[in-house]
């Protein structure tokens, strides 16, 4: 709106005038974005086709595609799904749920800092752990960070300009497939997600 605003004041030089419509566009899309969010959040109707994922090949995708974000902090990824290889779910909502925790792993780490995505099998439960070396989380905020909208802190949302739906989204697409998502966390020295599945 603010951008809008801008360009009706004028005049504006046309880099001003491109500027500001990259402005208006990128706005546009983070809008719809929410808005898909909110309909994949809350619409428990929709039905999804299931298919055998290569846990290594997805994570690969997205850190192929997180990769200029990766770059800008100098952030290292490392994947090693050979404990529990593969399951079975849809491949574009787990991608979905994945691409958000990795995305957190960056926003909220530290320049040159490092994330680690494996998996394993315990008590004949299949585990996914993405884990950080970001600033942590605090224990009082653990209980609510899979709530809709809720922020940890104003000023560090803001300045990742976070919606607070990314968590719940993750949340309902993993408890769509049947499976359960955990955190632990601790200030200063990183947040690990654990997703698991019976297997």
């Amino acid at each position: 709106m603010t951008n809008a605003q801008v360009a009706k004041l004028g005049p504006l030089s046309a880099k001003e005038y491109l500027q500001t419509l990259d402005a208006i566009e990128r706005n546009a899309k983070r809008l719809q974005l929410i808005i898909e969010n909110l309909f994949h959040l809350y619409d428990g109707q929709i039905e999804f086709e299931c298919k055998h994922i290569q846990l290594d090949e997805m994570f690969s995708n997205i850190l192929e595609e997180i990769s200029p974000k990766l770059q800008e902090q100098n952030i290292t990824a490392t994947v090693d799904c050979t404990g529990f290889p593969s399951v079975i779910g849809n491949y574009d909502l787990l991608y979905r749920a994945f691409y958000n925790l990795i995305e957190n792993a960056i926003k909220y780490n530290i320049p040159n800092g490092e994330i680690h995505i494996t998996s394993e099998v315990d008590a004949n439960r299949g585990k996914i752990i993405v884990s950080d070396t970001g600033c942590g989380i605090s224990a009082e905020h653990l209980p609510q960070i899979f709530d809709p909208f809720y922020r940890v802190n104003t000023s560090r949302s803001h300045k990742t300009a976070g919606s607070g739906l990314g968590l719940s989204i993750v949340k309902s697409i993993i408890e769509r497939h049947g499976w359960s998502i955990s955190v632990s966390s601790e200030v200063g020295r990183g947040t690990l997600f654990t997703i698991s599945q019976f297997q």
